[in-house]
């Protein structure tokens, strides 16, 4: 059985997206009448929530598959010859590989901000041949 190599999302990142979220929408429902210990319990559970997400969201990656996520959160692994096509978007900033495979219709979201990613495209870059879409992608990644 191949071993899999484990990549989480950056906890800080989450963290300050999550919050700048909270924060706006608290501002926006009570502007500048806030009751700060209120606020302060809630940022914790921004914290202890965003902790609980990044643990449990692992992108992995062995010689023969790739695992992540579709866009409705399930699981799903795709083999390396399966892939048939790629597609990059930029969400705000927010950068993602649509991975398609040629027996699902629901793509892997693979998110471009990983930690270790210069361990990741190494892997890619070991694990596939030079055609495979994933490959030719993170060619010149920077």
């Amino acid at each position: 059985m191949d071993e899999n190599t484990v990549f989480r999302l950056p906890f800080l990142k989450h963290f300050l997206c999550t919050f700048m979220g909270y924060f706006l929408f608290v501002f926006i429902d009570y502007g500048f009448d806030i009751n700060i210990e209120a606020f302060i319990f809630g940022t914790l559970v921004v914290l202890v929530l965003t902790a609980i997400y990044i643990y449990f969201c692992k992108y992995s990656v062995n010689s023969s598959s790739i695992q992540g996520y579709n866009v409705w959160g399930k699981k799903i692994s795709i083999q390396w010859g399966d892939i048939d096509r790629i597609k990059p978007l930029n969400f705000f900033g927010i950068k993602i590989l649509k991975i398609y495979s040629s027996t699902s219709n629901l793509p892997i979201w693979f998110p471009l901000y990983i930690n270790n990613m210069s361990k990741f495209i190494q892997l890619i870059q070991t694990y596939t041949n030079m055609n495979n879409p994933v490959a030719v992608y993170f060619n010149g990644y920077k």
